[in-house]
């Protein structure tokens, strides 16, 4: 039996491999998955439910991007949103970024979700989202399009998500 010290366990909680992300696009068609990266995190994939992980991620596309972004307003910031049927929540990045590849001109101005899943244990440990709203629209806003979007900017992404929930956890514990 190995023993934690509260150093240790911070590491250990806020890496990589201790939360999952999806990015979701209101597009032509509708609301879409474009990006995932919980195939690798077993434990948060059968936490969201029984179903197969692809149709779990189309429904809280739907439903985060109908909850959030109604109408054409489409507001930016950092909200806490429950997900899934365990000890799972999501902090929703919602923000605007030009879609270069929209047909329907009121969506070119592009309104994207990044979903962020982490176990509740970790979210304890972090403040209020509004306070690191700003750290985490910076880092989406530094794409600029979503022509910016691939698989190796999001490992980038997350591991920078990581540092800022690093950052926040060593500042208050």
């Amino acid at each position: 039996m190995s023993v934690f010290t509260e150093e240790t366990l911070v590491q250990t909680l806020v890496s990589e491999e201790s939360f999952g992300i999806a990015l979701f696009s209101m597009e032509d068609e509708g609301p879409k998955v474009l990006y995932t990266d919980l195939e690798l995190h077993s434990f948060l994939a059968s936490s969201l439910s029984d179903e197969p992980l692809g149709d779990i991620l189309e429904k809280i596309a739907i439903h985060t991007i109908v909850l959030i972004g109604q109408g054409h307003v489409y507001p930016e910031g950092v909200f806490e949103i429950p997900a899934g049927k365990l000890n799972i929540k999501s902090v929703l990045v919602s923000f605007k970024l030009q879609n270069l590849t929209a047909k329907d001109p009121r969506l070119r101005l592009g309104y994207f979700q990044l979903a962020i899943f982490l176990p509740i244990p970790i979210l304890k440990l972090l403040p209020s989202t509004i306070n690191y709203e700003k750290e985490l629209l910076g880092l989406l806003k530094s794409f600029t399009t979503n022509q910016n979007f691939s698989s190796s900017n999001f490992m980038t992404l997350k591991q920078e998500i990581s540092n800022v929930f690093n950052f926040l956890i060593g500042r208050v514990y």
